[in-house]
């Protein structure tokens, strides 16, 4: 096991009424809440470097060795074993206390929620000594062709090499490394005719060969399966464009963050607006819009246009989400957080908002004003 996190020598434990306030908010039935988390027994995140969990908020790891350590060891072995054990025990595992069970101590609802519909046969499923994962979620590499100035060096080739060499060591992208990839691919047969879903996250995926090759491969054994990508959109090829077509049920995610093209020049860094929405269009035509989502973080540098992004979204039918600028791992950086802006462009921003008549988005555009207003009560 490997963490990421030092643990206290004693956890604090939950408070019953706490543990009631979660399940109280859980939307599954009540005969299935008798696990804590049901991520452990049907999601399995791969991040880049190896680590396997079953979560991206867990912090304890097995960790991907060619020749050692492969997708069964873990996923049967003693790490997710651990995981799953507590949770059988209304426990938060380890890995879980720092983020979902600092959640539940602050009676917020934490990301547990998510991962209770990954399968909707969810108890029988995690009964199943020999069940395999229904969701993966495999974050390729860091290879990135934008620098984006809220993002890192772990998620992007570009800040690793360039502003945040000097801030770590980084680990290595296991799978670039053919040999190493070749080895993923053997074992992922085993795994791909039992899920439902795969994600693809990076760095940017349709940069990366090992998409292509483990496309083929759904190609072939499950074809139906859902194939969801997180993609800056600024890539759309001959090869892109032939498993947009030969993939059944395929959604893209677009890391857009605004639609104006004076705020895309200081954000995307490396992308060119205009090819990037024209790859959307191509994906909306070859896909549909119910299967495209796009995706912002709300910060100084985009924050006075949001409502351009949500009429965008609105015209198009695409689903947009928001989530606010966080500082933390960023402190090297520009601060763009929102609550340093003038209040008075915040709550111009606000009343924008509040004009939209939104046929879709409408949840998303309150949560929103939301993250603008909790922005402005911090000034």
């Amino acid at each position: 096991m490997q963490s990421d996190y030092e643990y206290p020598e004693v956890s604090e434990e939950l408070h019953e009424k706490e543990w009631k306030h979660f399940n109280s908010n859980r939307t599954i039935p009540e005969e299935d809440k008798f696990i804590a988390c049901y991520a452990p027994f049907n999601h399995m995140r791969i991040r880049r470097d190896g680590m396997m969990s079953p979560c991206c908020f867990a912090l304890v790891f097995g960790k991907w060795e060619k020749g050692k350590f492969g997708l069964k060891d873990y996923w049967f072995g003693d790490v997710n074993n651990s995981y799953r054990e507590s949770f059988l025990d209304n426990e938060m595992g380890i890995g879980c206390r720092k983020i979902c069970g600092t959640a539940i101590r602050n009676k917020v609802i934490p990301p547990i929620n998510d991962y209770d519909w990954n399968w909707h046969n969810r108890s029988e499923h995690a009964m199943d000594s020999n069940a395999y994962p229904k969701v993966i979620e495999f974050e390729i590499s860091n290879l990135c062709n934008m620098a984006c100035p809220m993002c890192m060096g772990e998620l992007s080739s570009k800040h690793m090499l360039g502003r945040d060499k000097d801030l770590k060591t980084y680990a290595p992208n296991l799978f670039d490394n053919d040999q190493n990839l070749e080895e993923l691919l053997d074992q992922l047969k085993e795994f791909i005719p039992h899920l439902r879903t795969i994600r693809f996250t990076g760095g940017e995926p349709f940069a990366h060969k090992a998409f292509y090759k483990i496309a083929q491969m759904i190609a072939d054994v499950n074809p139906t399966m859902e194939v969801d990508v997180t993609t800056n959109g600024s890539i759309y090829n001959t090869k892109v464009d032939k498993f947009v077509g030969l993939l059944k049920n395929m959604k893209i995610s677009v890391s857009l963050d605004t639609v104006d093209v004076d705020d895309y020049a200081k954000i995307r860094i490396g992308g060119i607006h205009e090819e990037t929405m024209a790859n959307i269009e191509k994906f909306k035509n070859k896909l549909g819009a119910s299967n495209i989502k796009i995706n912002s973080t709300i910060m100084s540098l985009n924050c006075a246009n949001i409502d351009k992004f949500f009429t965008y979204a609105n015209d198009n039918g695409f689903t947009a989400f928001v989530n606010r600028y966080e500082r933390a791992g960023r402190e090297h950086t520009i601060d763009y957080n929102i609550n340093l802006m003038p209040k008075e462009v915040l709550e111009n921003t606000i009343v924008k908002l509040n004009n939209i008549n939104p046929r879709i988005n409408r949840e998303a555009v309150k949560r929103t004003i939301k993250l603008i207003e909790k922005a402005i009560s911090e000034q």
